[in-house]
């Protein structure tokens, strides 16, 4: 059942060969490939074709990508004896690093820790009037960071005097290059 390749259908997938190949198996980016050149069949290539980092590293790129300008008040509350507690505290861990604190220093960051069996669920008061409520019994971090930098990091704007310092800033080095330059 083994299907013979042609060199242009590898040039799709990113892969040249010039032997003669043979494709086993082809399900969720993974090709098996083995190569008729010897006359034992040896396996060339095998495995994805690109890999994922992971998780963590998927939260931290959320997380390098976050603003608390518009936020007012980040409210968390949760009960420790629930079965889906870990998403709100391990969100807590991660909206409270410096860096991110750092993005707004006025936002006020509230643990509710309740024993009443409740959902755990993450209040984010907007400086417009206007909150968010993420219940976090089905979510998990990187889903919740991702809802946040899509509506709430989005509605910060560029201050125009930081603009305008950096315009100056760099037109100032041009000219000293341009001085440098000229002997």
């Amino acid at each position: 059942m083994d299907h013979r390749i042609t060199n242009t259908l590898f040039c799709v997938h990113g892969l040249v060969h010039e032997h003669n190949l043979y494709v086993l198996n082809i399900t969720n980016n993974t090709t098996y490939v083995l190569s008729a050149k010897l006359s034992k069949m040896s396996i060339y290539y095998s495995g994805t074709f690109t890999r994922s980092a992971g998780v963590i590293s998927a939260i931290v790129k959320q997380l390098k990508l976050v603003n608390l300008k518009p936020v007012k008040k980040i409210q968390i509350q949760f009960d420790p004896f629930h079965p889906n507690a870990a998403t709100a505290r391990n969100f807590l861990f991660h909206i409270s690093s410096p860096k991110v604190a750092e993005t707004n220093l006025n936002c006020a960051i509230k643990t509710n820790i309740v024993c009443d069996r409740s959902e755990p669920e993450i209040r984010i008061d907007l400086l417009d009037s206007g909150s968010i409520k993420f219940l976090t019994n089905n979510l998990t971090v990187l889903e919740i960071l991702q809802h946040i930098n899509k509506h709430i990091s989005s509605k910060v704007k560029d201050d125009p005097i930081d603009q305008e310092a950096l315009s100056k800033i760099a037109t100032k080095n041009t000219k000293k290059t341009k001085k440098t330059l000229k002997w």
